[in-house]
């Protein structure tokens, strides 16, 4: 019996050591296959690609930014602060443009696949000062401080996916880095909400945020930042887009990165280098009325430009750099940003600078204040006065002389009532003669003195009454007496001498008979 017994222990004996063997085998085999079983695949970007930053409604930058792949907004198209942000690698900003819709699509896609990612493993908050080997974990939100290290064991295409229903929050100077062949094209960040990373941190992968991404000051990410529906906010970051290389077939997990061959180089024909144009002054807004915005810039290696407002096809295009374009047609007092486009080819071709600009339209039409015109300096007015009042100096029948004196006046007038004659003038004569009048009838005149020229400004007037002189009768002159005239003595005269006569013949005498003619001796 006791045999029996012993039989049957041995034979169980060597059963149990059976099934350990069995089940050890087990173990070791599933095992074996764990990190397959748990392996991640990687997240297709498709048109998100070329992408290093993508939002949603818009993006903010302070401080200088470098960024090595292209730069889209969509369905918003506003990039601010674009003037400090340097893009390398041949990236474009894609602000509203069909690119960025297309992009955005595509990011919508991965964050889909990420999510959807399975079997997962839930793990805590905190990631730091932890190793990770590929797969994907899940948690309620992320945190990170310190040092996170993925593992790739080797191998190039391990892919590692953190997906976060609420936030991922990194604090300043945290770290993530990869070992082992890995590669940061193959990190993913799925958050359900919003992505803060820390400054001065180090974050490698592609996040996928439903809502916005914040990264603080200095802050680098070797990957990209996708915020689905909100803003990305940089502060002076460097973010360059990752690239997967070529995977190596038949790594092993050795714990050290591994060597990856060399291709042969394919000759590839000369291309003459695109020179891409650049803003030397930044676009900005000149001018705004109620329904116009008004943009300027200029830049150097473009032939042709474009502008947008809002989302949608360019709205204004040209060949060469126009430097100022009106977008009309606006409503009053509404916000407007507006991309201006540079192109180093002609008709909106070759490699393209996009700068965005805002604006807001006047809401009313404010009319300019004149400028008062100043009012001239017056001279306090004074008025004339009489220093002797007018008197009549003299009178004729038809005519009286007038005299006065005063001060302070520049003209002068006498009332002319009833007379043919006018009497005004400049100065001021002191004395007036009036002529043409009645003779023995009584005038009343006014003498007038005026502060200014022509008989303007201030006056002073005084009466002044006189007569002209009665008509004279002619008196009879009376006949002067004719003087009796003198007698003129008779002069005695003088005794002739005595001629005697002697008769040559007969002489009628006075009687009429002949006598003898006489001889003077």
């Amino acid at each position: 019996m006791k045999n029996t017994i012993s039989i049957k222990n041995s034979i169980l004996s060597k059963r149990s050591l059976s099934i350990a063997s069995i089940v050890l085998a087990l173990a070791g085999s599933f095992l074996a296959i764990a990190p397959s079983t748990y392996a991640a695949t990687s997240v297709p970007l498709g048109a998100a690609d070329t992408f290093a930053v993508l939002a949603g409604s818009t993006i903010t930058n302070t401080g200088t930014t470098t960024i090595t792949g292209s730069v889209g907004v969509h369905t918003g198209n506003a990039y601010t602060g674009a003037g400090s942000t340097t893009l390398l690698g041949g990236g474009t900003y894609q602000l509203g443009t069909q690119a960025a819709a297309d992009a955005k699509a595509a990011a919508l896609t991965a964050y889909n696949n990420a999510a959807s990612q399975s079997p997962a493993t839930a793990i805590g908050v905190e990631l730091g000062s932890t190793t990770r080997l590929a797969g994907v974990y899940t948690s309620g939100t992320f945190g990170l401080t310190g040092t996170l290290t993925l593992n790739a064991e080797g191998n190039a295409n391990a892919v590692f996916i953190f997906r976060a229903a609420s936030t991922l929050v990194t604090a300043g100077a945290s770290e993530v880095r990869i070992i082992n062949g890995g590669s940061a094209c193959n990190v993913f960040w799925q958050i359900g909400s919003s992505a803060t990373l820390g400054a001065s941190s180090t974050l490698l992968g592609t996040v996928l945020a439903d809502t916005r991404i914040s990264a603080g000051t200095s802050a680098t990410v070797q990957g990209r930042l996708f915020a689905r529906s909100g803003a990305v906010e940089l502060s002076g970051n460097t973010i360059t887009k990752s690239t997967c290389p070529a995977a190596v077939v038949g790594g092993t997990n050795t714990g050290v990165t591994p060597v990856y061959p060399t291709p042969t180089p394919t000759p590839t024909p000369t291309v003459a280098p695109v020179i891409c144009p650049t803003f030397t002054t930044n676009p900005s807004i000149s001018k705004v009325t109620t329904n116009s915005i008004t943009a300027i810039w200029s830049g150097v290696g473009a032939k042709s430009w474009a502008s947008r407002t809002g989302v949608g096809d360019y709205i204004a295009i040209g060949n060469g750099n126009l430097g100022t374009v009106t977008r009309t047609g606006l409503a009053p007092g509404t916000k407007y940003t507006i991309a201006i486009a540079l192109f180093s080819g002609l008709d909106q071709t070759g490699c393209r600078v996009a700068f965005p600009i805002t604006g807001t339209t006047a809401s009313q039409v404010k009319e300019p204040t004149p400028t008062p015109t100043p009012k001239p300096v017056l001279v306090p007015e004074v008025c004339p006065t009489f220093v002797s009042e007018p008197s009549v100096q003299s009178t004729t029948a038809n005519s009286l002389t007038l005299s006065w004196s005063g001060t302070n006046a520049k003209s002068w007038s006498l009332d002319a009532r009833g007379m043919q004659t006018s009497y005004f003038g400049n100065e001021n004569p002191n004395s007036l003669v009036i002529t043409n009048l009645t003779p023995s009838t009584t005038y009343t005149r006014t003498v007038v003195l005026w502060s200014g020229l022509k008989q303007t400004g201030c006056s002073i007037s005084l009466p002044i009454t006189g007569s002209t002189d009665s008509v004279v009768a002619q008196a009879t002159p009376t006949p002067e007496p004719t003087p009796t005239p003198v007698a003129t003595p008779t002069p005695t005269p003088t005794p002739r001498p005595q001629v005697t006569i002697k008769p040559r013949g007969p002489v009628r005498t006075g009687d009429g008979s002949l006598g003898r003619g006489l001889r003077q001796r």
